[in-house]
């Protein structure tokens, strides 16, 4: 699955298990084209993989102190760290691959790719230049996926005393990996909570748009709804969406004698 956008829609403020500090995010604005067609949404595509391709090659020449430094942790499990590593290289081969089948339309971002020794080769030498079109995405660019690709090591050097949605436990558990090209899976955190709340909006809209998407909610910030309107009102809300439940409440296990 390639996604050239990453769409951060907030419906409340989340403080994720293992990201220290503030969520990596992405002004949009300093890519210089809309995405107005396949072939466009390619050449997004190809200088976001190679962009955090590069980032991603250059965390690789940290030793462990040095990565559990930067990732502000005392020790962390390397062997976790680099199976989520291999699993993002080949994510990365196999949607450049996708993404460079229109080369022959718009030439930007392409360079030879075959396999991920080639990949790596490209994402070493990989840089805008300063008189380049997208200079004023580059920097940006950069800086998010340096950001988000730290969120990702440290849940995985984390894992799997602290689980997370970095890796799976089994092969029961599904992520989007399966999924075909260009094919987007909506999902929304604990939206109920919000202030202000903008779950009917949302809904509304994906209505009108004829999408869905997946809200994970709280038992209890769905029982203060019910406190407030009706059930009928819930169900409007919800209505043509899917509903996921997270739990009662978010509270560490380590603090909650009686959770069992």
């Amino acid at each position: 699955m390639r996604i050239a956008l990453l769409i951060s829609i907030w419906l409340l403020s989340v403080a994720a298990i293992a990201a220290p500090g503030d969520v990596a995010t992405l002004d949009r604005s300093t890519w210089p084209e809309k995405l107005g067609n396949p072939t466009l949404f390619d050449v997004a595509s190809r200088a976001e993989i190679l962009m955090f391709s590069s980032v991603l090659l250059t965390s690789e020449s940290l030793d462990e102190p040095a990565l559990a430094q930067r990732l502000g942790l005392r020790t962390i499990n390397l062997e976790s760290v680099n199976r989520v590593r291999q699993r993002m290289w080949q994510r990365l081969l196999t949607s450049y691959s996708f993404a460079q089948q229109s080369c022959d339309q718009d030439a930007s971002f392409c360079f030879l790719v075959e396999d991920m020794p080639t990949l790596r080769e490209q994402a070493a030498r990989f840089q805008v230049s300063a008189d380049s079109y997208y200079i004023k995405w580059a920097e940006p660019s950069r800086v998010f996926h340096s950001q988000y690709l730290d969120e990702q090591l440290r849940k995985a050097a984390l894992f799997p005393q602290t689980s997370s949605e970095v890796d799976r436990f089994g092969d029961y558990e599904r992520t989007g990996d399966g999924m075909h090209d260009r094919l987007f899976l909506l999902t929304f955190d604990s939206a109920a909570n919000a202030v202000p709340d903008n779950t009917a909006w949302v809904t509304e809209y994906l209505r009108k748009s004829n999408m869905s998407g997946t809200f994970f909610v709280l038992g209890k910030d769905i029982q203060a709804r019910l406190a407030e309107h009706s059930v009928s009102d819930l169900q409007a809300t919800y209505s043509t969406q899917c509903i996921g439940v997270q739990g009662w409440e978010f509270r560490s296990h380590s603090h909650w004698q009686d959770w069992q």
